[in-house]
């Protein structure tokens, strides 16, 4: 049985869910495009959960998207930031059979990463 959820995203198999249709099918769209896109709204209004029903909808797709978040790295020392980025990294592509052999370390190699991947 299904219930109100107001802690974390939602799983629409356990919670009451809304489902954007509209909203995942136009982030579908922008990924296929290879465009950037950022989703802001305030605390408790169903980001999160959108981006997972969105990343379950893409990975039906053939894509392989990866869930990094920075939510508890808000102060932590540029230095760990990286690491802490490198460890999802590679923790996120490994779920894929995907070895990562680069280490980043800095914004530059951030960059890099992401033009050559």
């Amino acid at each position: 049985m299904r219930e109100f959820n107001t802690s974390g995203p939602c799983n629409p198999s356990l919670h009451y869910t809304v489902m954007r249709e509209a909203l995942i099918a136009t982030g579908q769209e922008k990924v296929r495009k290879g465009r950037y896109f950022t989703l802001f709204a305030p605390r408790q209004s169903g980001k999160s959960t959108y981006f997972q029903l969105l990343l379950a909808t893409l990975k039906a797709e053939n894509f392989i998207p990866i869930w990094i978040s920075f939510e508890n790295l808000k102060t932590a020392p540029r230095e760990f930031f990286y690491q802490e980025l490198n460890n999802q990294l590679h923790q996120e592509l490994a779920e894929h059979q995907i070895k990562l052999e680069k280490t980043i370390t800095n914004q530059v190699e951030l960059v890099r990463f992401f033009d050559q991947e």
